[in-house]
């Protein structure tokens, strides 16, 4: 017949390392006693210890409420109960198991193994979801181990009910005030947390931390998430994340968001008039190109020119799309013109400034030293320009009335005037033109005879 080694106790076998400090002395005891006796089957049976119960079953530290991915723990204590010794240290039930379901009645873990003491195998479930739940605790001692088909057995069994309430910690938002943000100023964060547990209004730890790439550029650390101390002031643009991490009052990590946010270098990087020199009378567009300037739909909160002559304000030109502003001046002279934006959230770009002057339209009178001379004679024609806009520059040009095909004389250059000399009797044309700065071309067209 088969023979094992088993242990009896009368007192209270707790399924943690309590075991070998409160029963130690005991268990050693019938350890020594146990060392060289084999025990039948028949006489193991016909021992008893009394009934046996279930003295206390517990989670950890007997909270109300656990959080979802937060390990539970389970301890319990059990009287009367026979168990096998696997070796001098460690005895086993035949079974100790937790089976947990949810409200709905469905099992959600099956099976937590707490056979061995004083280490289990498994003694800890981590609840996926929010919910209430029950956890049933079943223990059968040795006795009810049927190890041998040949004797009837006394069968052993205790059962223990707990109910563990679980919440969803979580960060419900964590962002910037804005997504773009500019340089140099303050980035503020925020945060909306739901069953993160706080004592006095403060967490053990609430910690951001803020990365351009993969690099960290600032952390932010405040108990009382408080918010003024969750202002950061950017001093280079490019793209950026932020990572709050909360642990609550209690020493539970609460699962960790991210957010991401630009930080902007707004400029005005051009702004110019349509003409290096605008004329009287003459509608002139002032242009501009922005960087990273905020809008809203297309349209900035305020897109302002101010053209002054003198130091002294002609006129305010604006437009919150920032289209092509258009103006006519009505008199010549030296002015500025100032482009002052604020983007849509009221942040005030670094004006521009540029300064022009405004022109008398270019105007022009031909001239011929001769307007009739004689078969290989020659004459000179002169254009006299005037006003414009910077240095004029000259084009001559000569035809047979009723040729098509131009002969140049001499193409743009800084003089005034151009020597003909045909090589036939006839009425010829002569072409003269003037260019400045502007591009406005002025032609003027004279008529020379070849006799």
């Amino acid at each position: 017949m088969n023979s094992k080694k088993v242990i009896k106790s009368s007192v209270a076998v707790i399924l943690s390392a309590m075991v070998m400090a409160s029963a130690g002395a005991m268990v050693t005891a019938n350890v020594a006693e146990m060392a060289n006796v084999n025990v039948s089957a028949a006489s193991y049976v016909t021992e008893t210890t009394g009934p046996m119960k279930i003295t206390s079953f517990t989670a950890s530290n007997n909270y109300a409420y656990y959080r979802v991915g937060q390990a539970i723990k389970f301890n319990m204590t059990v009287e009367n109960a026979v168990l096998y010794p696997n070796s001098l240290y460690y005895y086993s039930y035949s079974e100790a198991s937790i089976v947990i379901k949810d409200e709905n009645g469905n099992v959600v873990y099956d099976k937590l193994d707490l056979r061995d003491t004083p280490m289990p195998k498994k003694d800890t479930w981590t609840p996926t979801a929010a919910g209430k739940y029950t956890a049933t605790l079943t223990v059968r001692d040795w006795n009810s181990n049927k190890w041998d088909p040949n004797v009837t057995y006394q069968d052993q069994v205790a059962t223990a009910t707990i109910t563990l309430n679980v919440i969803d910690s979580r960060i419900k938002y964590f962002g910037t005030s804005l997504y773009e943000n500019y340089k140099g100023n303050t980035v503020q964060f925020s945060s909306i947390e739901e069953n993160v547990g706080m004592h006095y209004g403060f967490y053990s730890s609430y910690v951001i931390t803020i990365k351009k790439g993969d690099k960290v550029v600032a952390t932010l650390d405040d108990r009382y998430a408080r918010p003024e101390e969750l202002r950061w002031t950017a001093t280079a643009a490019g793209y950026y994340t932020a990572t709050l991490k909360i642990k609550d009052f209690y020493g539970f990590d609460v699962p960790e968001a991210t957010t991401s946010f630009v930080v902007l270098d707004p400029r005005i990087t051009s702004f110019k008039v349509s003409l290096p020199s605008p004329v009287v009378n003459k509608e002139a567009t002032f242009t501009s190109t922005r960087a990273d300037a905020r809008m809203h739909y297309g349209m900035y909160s305020k897109y302002e020119i101010t053209i002054k002559k003198d130091g002294k304000v002609v006129t305010t030109l604006s437009d919150q799309y920032a289209r092509d502003i258009k103006w006519t001046p009505t008199q010549t002279g030296t002015y500025t013109a100032t482009l002052n934006i604020k983007d849509f959230y009221g942040y005030q770009l670094p004006t521009k400034t540029i300064t022009f002057k405004v022109v008398n339209a270019l105007s022009a009178t031909p001239n011929f030293t001769k307007k009739t001379i004689t078969l290989g004679q020659s004459a000179t024609a002169k254009l006299t320009a005037k006003n414009g806009a910077g240095s004029n520059k000259y084009a001559f040009y000569y035809k047979k009335s009723t040729a098509t095909k131009w002969t140049t004389l001499h193409g743009y250059n800084t003089t005034n005037t151009a020597t003909v000399k045909p090589t036939a009797k006839g009425t010829y044309t002569v072409r003269m033109k003037v260019k400045d700065a502007n591009g406005t071309v002025v032609t003027k067209d004279a008529t020379l005879t070849v006799k």
